[in-house]
């Protein structure tokens, strides 16, 4: 796991401070209904290399079972993967298509937060 592995972000989008939760992702400009926002890329660990990170990447990972998450290897990757950003809501405007594009489920406008339900990756036993 040396290489460094990034994501794409839309460029309608970037990473700000949030008043509530540090920081976060939001629009730009307008986005439209079913455009791709990130394409995700990062590490796949599972739960004891996941583990042995530290509480970092235990804060920033995206469950994708049981035993594996897509989690930052150091504090550094996580600008680098704006997935790891994105604030929960029980209202979403994002969701996920595949398993590595995050799209917008609905028109977002400017300086409105990308947000997703974290109920849509976690793995529920």
């Amino acid at each position: 796991m040396n290489e460094r592995c990034f994501s794409w972000i839309d460029p309608r989008l970037e990473v700000r401070e949030t008043a509530k939760y540090g920081r976060g992702v939001f629009a730009t400009k307008p986005v439209n209904k079913d455009d791709v926002l990130i394409v995700m890329g990062g590490y796949i660990c599972n739960t004891d290399e996941e583990n042995a990170l530290g509480e970092f990447a235990t804060n920033y990972n995206m469950d994708m079972s049981e035993e594996h998450s897509s989690c930052p290897l150091q504090e550094s990757d996580i600008d680098l993967m704006p997935q790891h950003l994105v604030n929960h809501s029980c209202e979403p405007n994002t969701g996920f298509r595949d398993t590595c594009f995050m799209v917008a489920m609905r028109d977002i406008l400017p300086n409105e937060e990308i947000v997703y339900d974290y109920a849509f990756v976690m793995w529920s036993c």
